[in-house]
């Protein structure tokens, strides 16, 4: 099992970014080791890194750069690495980088990889500024298999029809690499969701079902999203409402759907399961599932995680919560990212402003 943990500006002085990974052979260890380092100096990259995505086997590792400068202003830039093995302990640069096609977009904002590595899908949301026809867009890639090094480009690039909606500001990918998900906060008039399905025969993204919208006006449906492994279960995350809003509702909402596959011929086979109010969010409330999406883990990026059962066959009780809550150290930043094994036997929490302002990442095991 695999953790890997990035720093920005680590150093105290100059320029410098890594990503630290560490690793445990087996469940029953509790102790984990370091593997090794991935460096960064490159002042174009801004806050490196900002998205990372590690795929299933642990085997490949994507790191983003959403404000690197290469091709413009906040351009943005991917860059992959692999390990020979589950032994190797070092990281490899392979493939050529992904660069966002122009200034502003923030590429690498959004980032999703398959279960094997063989599939990535990295996001630009964020429009050109004083461009009225640069929308935000997400491209996908594939390689043919684990031993292939070059990505080829597949479907075409996804775009928004609609200035300043933020496509792709969150997305997720199936565990196959062939179901995708979209999130479109700033669309009218709550926030909405896309889906996909590939097509491999005429290598194109085809819509999946009907748009998933919010419920409330301006209530950033979309804001973060999480596909399980087997693409049956979808959480959506719906930010804290926007200032001005007199609903008196200060949540976050995680919303819960399910792949219905008795109604899959229908426009939208999507079941909602359950919501869960996620109190005192700073901004997105933070996202975890294991692989079948049966249990949840929800951050509200400031103090608290929750982990959380899943049922769609229990009406009446939906969601239960799993053991105690998870709480901070006294800094404002627990929760601000999370991770879940695929077995949920290992939760991993972020907390990048510790009290101690050094930043820690805390393990805990079912």
């Amino acid at each position: 099992m695999v953790v890997v943990v990035g720093l920005q500006n680590n150093s105290g002085g100059g320029y410098k970014s890594v990503v630290r990974t560490f690793e445990r052979l087996t469940n029953e260890e509790t102790d984990w080791k370091y593997m090794a380092t991935i460096s960064n100096t490159d002042e174009r990259d801004g806050f490196f890194p900002k998205s990372i995505a590690l795929s299933e086997d642990g085997l490949t590792l994507a790191i983003a750069s959403p404000e690197n400068g290469t091709n413009g202003y906040r351009s943005g830039r991917v860059r992959c690495y692999f390990r020979e093995s589950s032994q190797a302990k070092s990281w490899q640069k392979f493939g050529k980088d992904f660069f966002g096609v122009g200034p502003r977009g923030l590429f690498g904002y959004g980032l999703s990889l398959s279960a094997d590595g063989t599939v990535i899908a990295i996001s630009a949301p964020y429009t050109w500024g004083g461009c009225e026809i640069c929308h935000a867009y997400v491209q996908t890639f594939k390689r043919e298999d684990k031993e292939s090094f070059n990505w080829k480009a597949i479907g075409g690039s996804l775009k928004s029809n609609i200035f300043g909606d933020k496509f792709g500001l969150s997305l997720d990918l199936s565990g196959n690499g062939m179901l995708l998900v979209v999130g479109v906060p700033n669309a009218a008039p709550g926030g909405r969701i896309k889906t996909y399905y590939r097509n491999s025969k005429y290598d194109k993204w085809l819509k999946y079902s009907d748009d998933l919208e919010g419920e409330e006006l301006d209530s950033l449906f979309g804001t973060s999203v999480v596909l399980s492994s087997d693409g049956i279960s979808l959480a959506i995350g719906q930010a804290v409402p926007l200032l001005g809003d007199t609903s008196g509702d200060k949540n976050g909402y995680v919303h819960i759907y399910r792949f219905n596959e008795l109604m899959s011929q229908q426009k939208n086979p999507w079941r909602k399961i359950a919501s869960i109010a996620v109190e005192d969010v700073v901004d997105v409330p933070i996202i975890a599932v294991n692989s079948d999406g049966s249990e949840i883990a929800v951050g509200d990026s400031y103090k608290t995680v929750r982990a959380y059962k899943i049922s769609g066959e229990n009406i009446d009780n939906p969601v239960v919560q799993i053991g105690n809550d998870l709480f901070s150290d006294g800094s404002n930043s627990f929760g601000y990212s999370i991770a879940m094994s695929g077995d949920s036997s290992l939760l991993v929490v972020g907390n990048p402003l510790s009290s101690k302002k050094v930043g820690n990442v805390r393990m805990y095991l079912t």
